[in-house]
């Protein structure tokens, strides 16, 4: 059709946030595979809003490095961010970019830490608890479970 060529060929999408997206879609994924098809489908605007959210505020952190942060540092190099003799310049450069990332980074610390909490439960959680198993079995000591 018509309305499919050119910049509105869904073949041709680039979203402006690729990390951001690919997280979305590895979470989509990964949500679909756990709770299964018919549930996917059921409950599906829902967990669609939850990670939309979650794409969204990996978005604006993504967006803040990709538009801001890195050409800026490109533009004028790193030391106008820490410079080594401090000038009016550097030191107003140096608060707005300090500034900037606080206002950013505060609105998804939350988000960043969920991120962490899930992935050291999914991943540190059975290696601590392997490591461990094989650890006494290592020392000549009998395998405990130690739940406290």
């Amino acid at each position: 059709t018509p309305l499919s060529t050119g910049d509105f060929n869904p073949e041709n999408f680039r979203p402006v946030c690729g990390v951001s997206d690919s997280f979305y879609r590895f979470l989509q994924g990964s949500t679909r595979a756990v709770v299964g098809d018919e549930n996917f489908s059921e409950y599906g605007p829902l967990i669609a809003g939850g990670l939309l959210r979650i794409r969204l505020e990996l978005c604006v952190v993504e967006s803040f490095f990709n538009e801001a942060v890195g050409p800026f540092i490109k533009e004028n190099g790193l030391s106008w961010i820490l410079p080594f003799h401090e000038t009016v310049e550097t030191f107003l450069a140096g608060t707005i970019f300090a500034l900037a990332t606080t206002f950013i980074l505060v609105g998804s610390t939350k988000l960043i830490q969920i991120i962490a909490f899930y992935g050291d439960l999914v991943i540190g959680g059975p290696c601590r608890l392997l490591g461990g198993f094989f650890f006494d079995r290592a020392r000549g000591e009998p395998v405990t479970l130690d739940v406290s």
